[in-house]
C-alpha cells in the first residue's frame, strides 16, 4: 500500500512537471507574439516608405543582384522565370533583440518599406515589370532580403543565319529606375542556375552558368553615374532534331536527284524516279516549313 501511494505521488510530480513546462512553452510562444506586434508598432511608427533608408543623407546605399534562372525558351524575345534576389540594409529597422525577446526576424509587405526599384531595362512585357510582389524578411540588424519571382519577356537579337547551328545570346539588363549611383549602389553577386530546368530545343552554354557583369553609364543630364547588372544568357540549339528532319533527308534527296542522270535517256525508271524525287523534296519542304515555324 505505501508503494502504491509513492508511485502515485511521483506520478502526480510528473504531471505537473509536464503541465509546468508546457505552460512555459505556451507562456513564451504568447510573450513572442505580444513582442512581436510591438515591435511592428515600434518600428512603423515614424517609418516613411519613400524616404531613403540611411544614416547620412550624403552615403548610398548598397543593394545586391542576384540573378537566379529557372528555364528559358525563345520566341523572337527571350522569356524566362527568374527569382530575383535583392539584399540591401535598412537603416530605420533596426532592434535590439534583449528588448524583444524571441525576435529575430519579421516580415513586410514590400509596399509598407523602401525597396530599390530594380526594373528590366529591355523588357518586353506589356506591364514592364513582371515581377509578383512578396513580403521582405528583415532581421535585427536591418538586413532585408526580397526574393520576387517573375515571369521576363526580354528584347533579343536573334541571328539565323547559321540555323540549325546557331548560338543566341541574350541580355536581361536590370537596374534602378530613378536612384543614381550616389544614391544607390548596385552590386552584383554570381547568378544562381542550380534550378536550371533542360529546355528540349535549347541548351545553356557554359557549364550552365549565366555570366554577368555591372555597367556604369553617364547621361547628359547628370553627373552621376546610374549602375546597371547585365547578365547575358548564352544559348546553343540542338541539332538532332533538326538534323534528322531536314539535313538528313535534304542530303538523300540531292543524292537522289544526281542518280537520275546516270539512267539512261530512254529508260522509263528515269522518269519515275525523277517524280519520286520531286514529291519527296515537295513534302520536306513543307515539313521544313512546319519545323521552322517553331523557330521563327
Amino acid at each position: 500500500m505505501f508503494y502504491k501511494f509513492i508511485t502515485y505521488c511521483k506520478f502526480c510530480k510528473f504531471l505537473t512537471h509536464c503541465t509546468f513546462c508546457k505552460f512555459e512553452t505556451y507562456t513564451q510562444l504568447s510573450l513572442q507574439g505580444e513582442h512581436q506586434r510591438r515591435l511592428y508598432k515600434d518600428l512603423m511608427r515614424n517609418y516613411n516608405p519613400l524616404e531613403r533608408p540611411v544614416f547620412n543623407d550624403s552615403h548610398s546605399l548598397t543593394t545586391l543582384i542576384v540573378f537566379a534562372c529557372l528555364q528559358d525558351e525563345k520566341n523572337q524575345v527571350l522569356t524566362t522565370n527568374i527569382w530575383l534576389q535583392l539584399y540591401w540594409t535598412d537603416y530605420y529597422l533596426q532592434w535590439n533583440t534583449t528588448d524583444y525577446p524571441g525576435v529575430t526576424n519579421v516580415r513586410f509587405p514590400d509596399t509598407q518599406i523602401w525597396r530599390p526599384d530594380i526594373l528590366l531595362y529591355n523588357s518586353a512585357d506589356e506591364r514592364f515589370d513582371a515581377t509578383f510582389h512578396t513580403n521582405v524578411l528583415v532581421n535585427s540588424t536591418g538586413y532585408c532580403q526580397y526574393l520576387p519571382p517573375g515571369i521576363f519577356k526580354s528584347t533579343c537579337y536573334i541571328d539565323v543565319r547559321w540555323f540549325p547551328f546557331d548560338v543566341q545570346r541574350c541580355d536581361l539588363k536590370f537596374g534602378s529606375w530613378t536612384y543614381g549611383g550616389w544614391s544607390l549602389d548596385l552590386q552584383m553577386i554570381e547568378a544562381d542556375v542550380t534550378g536550371y530546368i533542360a529546355n528540349g530545343e535549347w541548351d545553356l552554354v557554359g557549364k550552365f552558368k549565366v555570366p554577368g557583369r555591372r555597367n556604369e553609364r553617364f547621361y547628359d543630364c547628370c553627373k552621376e553615374p546610374y549602375p546597371d547588372v547585365t547578365f547575358t544568357v548564352v544559348m546553343r540549339r540542338r541539332t538532332l532534331y533538326y538534323g534528322l528532319n531536314l539535313l538528313i533527308p535534304c542530303v538523300l534527296i540531292s543524292t537522289l536527284a544526281l542518280l537520275v542522270f546516270l539512267l539512261p535517256a530512254d529508260s522509263g525508271e528515269k522518269i519515275s524516279l525523277g517524280e519520286t524525287g520531286e514529291g519527296t523534296g515537295g513534302c520536306v519542304c513543307v515539313k521544313g516549313l512546319c519545323v521552322c515555324e517553331r523557330c521563327w
